[in-house]
C-alpha cells in the first residue's frame, strides 16, 4: 500500500522521489529502475500523524501544527523483507532524506506565483498564484489553477481546477470539487460530487450530483437532494424523504420525482412525479398550508380580504 510520502533508495543511499507520485512503481518506472544497475532498491514511506481532515479546532490534540511536524510522521519500510543492507544508521539516514524533501513542500511565507510541484501551504500564509498540486491549504490562496486535495484553509478563487475535499472556505469555483464540508459562496461552473455543509449560490453551469447540506440559491442541477434548498430555479432530478426544496419569489423550477417536501409560493415550481408532501405557502402571511390548486391565501388570510 503506497501513501505520501513516497521515496525509492538505492543500496547507495541516493533517494528517488516524484512529489506528485505517492506509488513507488510509477517511481520506479519514472526513473526506470528496473534494470540491473537498480537490482538493490528499498522502498520507504513516511507517513502523517493522522489524516489531515482530522485537523479541527474542536479537537485541542489534533492540529495542523502536529500534523506537519516532521518529528510526528511514522517511517516505514514498504518491502515484504527489508533488504540486508537497510541498517539503523541506513535508516536513520533515509527518514532524514524524506523529511528534507517534504520540507520542501512547505509553504512558510508569502508567495507571489508558485508553479509545478506539490506544496503544503501553511496557515496566515497567502499565495497570490498558485500552478501546481496543493496537498494541503491551510493558508489563503488567491487563485488556484492546478488543484488542491485538502483545503482546511480559504481559496478566493477556482479556476478550471479541481478540490477534492474542502474544510475550509471557497469564495467562488469554475471547476469541480470532490466533497464540500465547509463553505463555498460561489458554484459558478463545474462539478460537485457530495455537498455536506454550505452553499450560497450555484450557478447555471454547475452540477451537484449529491446533496446533504444546504444550497442557499440554487440555479444549476441537482441529481439527488437530501439536503435544504430554500432558494430554486434549477432542477432537482430527486428529492429524497429527508429532501426539502423551496420556490421563494416565483422562479420557474423542476422537481422531477419528489418524494420528500417542496413549499411552492407562486405556483412556479413544477412537480412531475410526486410520492412525498407539497405544501404552499401564503402570498401574503407566508404562513404554509396544504396545497390546494388555485388557492394563494391561507383561510385567514383569505377571510380577511372578503371583510
Amino acid at each position: 500500500m503506497c501513501n505520501f510520502f513516497s521515496a525509492v533508495f538505492s543500496r547507495s543511499g541516493e533517494m528517488y522521489y516524484d512529489p506528485t507520485l505517492d506509488s513507488h512503481e510509477e517511481i520506479i518506472s519514472v526513473y526506470r529502475m528496473r534494470d540491473a544497475a537498480f537490482s538493490h532498491i528499498c522502498r520507504c514511506e513516511l507517513i502523517p500523524p493522522f489524516p489531515v481532515e482530522e485537523i479541527s479546532d474542536n479537537k485541542p490534540d489534533l492540529g495542523f501544527a502536529d500534523w506537519v511536524r516532521l518529528a510526528n510522521w511514522h517511517f516505514s519500510i514498504d518491502e515484504a523483507r527489508t533488504p540486508d543492507w537497510v541498517d539503523e544508521e541506513m535508516e536513520q539516514k533515509m527518514r532524514e532524506k524524506m523529511e528534507g524533501a517534504v520540507r520542501k513542500m512547505f509553504v512558510t511565507k508569502r508567495e507571489a506565483i508558485l508553479s509545478g510541484g506539490r506544496f503544503i501551504v501553511f496557515p496566515n500564509v497567502i499565495v497570490e498564484r498558485l500552478r501546481g498540486n496543493v496537498m494541503v491549504n491551510a493558508g489563503m490562496i488567491q487563485t488556484l489553477h492546478g488543484s488542491c486535495e485538502t483545503n482546511i484553509g480559504s481559496i478566493e478563487y477556482l479556476e478550471g481546477g479541481r478540490i477534492a475535499w474542502n474544510y475550509g472556505d471557497v469564495s467562488s469555483v469554475e471547476g469541480d470539487i470532490g466533497s464540500n464540508y465547509g463553505t463555498i459562496s460561489g458554484h459558478q461552473q463545474g462539478t460537485l460530487g457530495a455537498n455536506y455543509g454550505t452553499i450560497s449560490y450555484t450557478g447555471p453551469e454547475s452540477v451537484t450530483r449529491r446533496n446533504w447540506g444546504t444550497i442557499e440559491r440554487m440555479h444549476g442541477l441537482v441529481y439527488r437532494n437530501a439536503g435544504h434548498i430554500p432558494w430554486m430555479r434549477g432542477t432537482v432530478l430527486e428529492n429524497t424523504t429527508d429532501g426539502t426544496v423551496q420556490e421563494k419569489n416565483g422562479e420557474s423550477g423542476v422537481v422531477v420525482e419528489n418524494n420528500g417536501t417542496v413549499v411552492r409560493k407562486f405556483g412556479e415550481l413544477k412537480v412531475y412525479v410526486n410520492n412525498g408532501r407539497i405544501i404552499q405557502r401564503c402570498h401574503k402571511c407566508n404562513a404554509e398550508f396544504p396545497e390546494v390548486e388555485g388557492v394563494r391565501y391561507c383561510d385567514e388570510c383569505a377571510n380577511e380580504g372578503r371583510q
